[in-house]
């Protein structure tokens, strides 16, 4: 049974409290209005009384008007209005209440009445494809969780790696070294003042270089003969020592005179003091 629907006792048991309540205003409205009729008498028995006794002159009438207050309400009257206001209040929640249920048990009654009309099998069909959505949202959940866990791993990996490898010292071996020490020329032309020193410097240079490439060029003719002397200082035997070069022209290829110059040095000699180095 819903807790909406509403039996005959139930009914009966509403009726009787709002009636209960009701005879509990009613009390108070008839000990108000005796509370009214007793102060009522009073204060035609004073009138009365007051009557008999003469009347006071201006002086006296002026201090009992400054004397006369007004009594506030007593005890019970304040009592029976907050009771009579609190039951207002319980009367108005009682209707707001008894509205509210109302309006449930015809909500209620239109859903039963729509269940029951709709086909069960239009009805299995909804709940399916409803199913059905949310798997198929739940499974595209859990691939794209699946997937961003990866890439979280992955980034942590490279993250770790690349920490471990930034405070290794032998990665940053050598900066010091690369960013202290500047460039150089080979030659330093800071002596130089103007073009005539660069000029001859560079002049002696090319002779230099001249002399040195005698062997290796060709010369002018085919029958022409080239001798060169170079005089150097030979550390190990701490004397100067003079290197003669000849070149001249042969009539067959390099391969074949260089035999013959091995076969000639490698061949005995008469006077072992006469030697010629090539």
């Amino acid at each position: 049974m819903s807790f909406l629907e509403m039996t005959a006792d139930d009914g009966m048991t509403a009726a009787e409290a709002i009636e209960f309540i009701d005879s509990f205003d009613e009390y108070f409205d008839d000990c108000e209005q005796k509370t009214e009729r007793t102060n009522t008498g009073q204060t035609h028995s004073l009138s009365s009384s007051d009557s008999s006794i003469p009347i006071p002159t201006s002086n006296m009438v002026g201090e009992k008007r400054r004397t006369k207050k007004t009594n506030p309400p007593g005890y019970t009257t304040r009592v029976q209005r907050r009771k009579r206001a609190e039951l207002q209040n319980l009367r108005d929640e009682a209707q707001e209440l008894q509205e509210r249920l109302d309006q449930l048990k015809k909500s209620t009654f239109n859903s039963h009445m729509v269940v029951a009309n709709e086909d069960p099998a239009a009805c299995q069909m909804k709940w399916r494809n409803l199913v059905e959505t949310e798997r198929n949202q739940r499974r595209h959940s859990e691939e794209t969780n699946s997937k961003l866990k990866t890439i979280l791993a992955h980034h942590l990996s490279a993250n770790e790696n690349l920490c471990r490898a930034l405070h290794k010292k032998a990665l940053l071996k050598g900066t010091d070294f690369v960013f202290s020490c500047e460039p150089t020329p080979g030659y330093s032309f800071a002596a130089f003042e103007n073009n005539r020193a660069i000029v001859g410097h560079l002049e002696q240079l090319v002779g230099k270089l001249y002399l040195e490439s005698g062997s290796l060029l060709d010369s002018w003719s085919s029958s022409s003969m080239n001798y060169s002397m170079n005089v150097q200082y030979d550390e190990q035997k701490h004397s100067k020592v003079a290197e003669m070069k000849a070149t001249t022209p042969v009539a067959c290829s390099m391969e074949v005179a260089a035999d013959v110059m091995w076969r000639e040095q490698s061949g005995q000699r008469s006077d072992p003091q006469k030697w010629a180095h090539i």
